[in-house]
């Protein structure tokens, strides 16, 4: 059972994820936990939900376990880590004003999120609301506070990482535009916004399982000798292309360099053709 050093709950925040699914537990939050273990990247996650209630990650300090399963010749072997990439769980209905007071972070410098066709149609929305209706909306906002704390300084702007699927439709950055253009931002923003921020297209691909059958969780509870049920189970192959060739993002991105499953590609395309990578 690896646990995390006591100097890892030190670490500053510097990643903004909206949502905690599986998925983005098994592999974004799992990479960046990796990372820091072996003191590559050094920050750790505000994980933003929605809805009315309290995620359950908050009631274990953001802490949940990771059980990795592998083939091997002898059968199926199974690894367990403590993540705790995760600093904090912010729901956006009740903690709307401190999700944007980490816009005023200077070493927040990242946003991770998993979006959906549904999530990058241009919508009428208010930057103002608290929060506002659509995913753009919400990350408007935030990149808004930014600017207008920082008065719009050059180097800080995030790095957006959004995970579309290989056959959903692109354009984030062109959505969030156009948003700040109906908003009636000013163009001090609107230039911020297009020269001093990235947004990165990638896929995310694990399989990644946070629903067990009661016996697997006994069988889980005896092996690890606990008892939790935000336990994921993932297997050993993982590849998450993130697409930039920009040098600047790319040592921002520095958790990459942690594992060879995340590629960082100038395209996407390649996506496909990589080598999977297991163990």
């Amino acid at each position: 059972m690896a646990v995390p050093a006591a100097a890892i709950f030190e670490l500053p925040e510097r990643v903004l994820q909206f949502g905690t699914g599986a998925l983005l537990r098994g592999l974004p939050a799992w990479c960046i936990d990796k990372a820091n273990r072996r003191g590559i990247f050094n920050g750790r996650i505000v994980a933003v939900t929605s809805g009315d209630e309290t995620d359950p990650l908050t009631a274990q300090d953001g802490l949940y376990t990771i059980c990795e399963r592998a083939a091997a010749k002898t059968g199926t072997t199974a690894s367990f880590v403590i993540n705790a990439a995760i600093s904090r769980v912010l729901n956006e209905s009740l903690h709307w004003d401190l999700i944007l007071r980490c816009a005023a972070n200077p070493e927040m410098q990242i946003v991770v999120a998993q979006t959906n066709a549904a999530d990058l149609v241009l919508k009428k929305d208010n930057v103002h609301w608290q929060p506002p209706k659509s995913f753009p909306g919400k990350l408007l906002a935030f990149l808004y506070h930014r600017f207008k704390h920082f008065n719009g300084a050059a180097g800080s702007g995030m790095v957006i990482i959004h995970s579309t699927g290989p056959e959903q439709p692109k354009g984030l950055d062109a959505i969030v535009l156009e948003l700040a253009h109906q908003n009636g931002l000013e163009t001090a923003f609107l230039d911020w916004l297009e020269a001093s921020n990235h947004f990165c297209n990638s896929v995310a691909d694990r399989m990644v399982l946070n629903s067990i059958s009661p016996q697997q969780q006994k069988e889980l509870e005896k092996m690890t000798g606990y008892k939790d049920e935000l336990l994921v189970i993932t297997e050993s192959y993982r590849n998450w292309c993130i697409e930039t060739n920009n040098k600047s993002v790319q040592k921002i991105l520095s958790f990459s360099q942690a594992d060879p499953g995340v590629v960082l590609s100038p395209q996407l395309s390649s996506f496909g053709k990589m080598k999977p990578i297991r163990g």
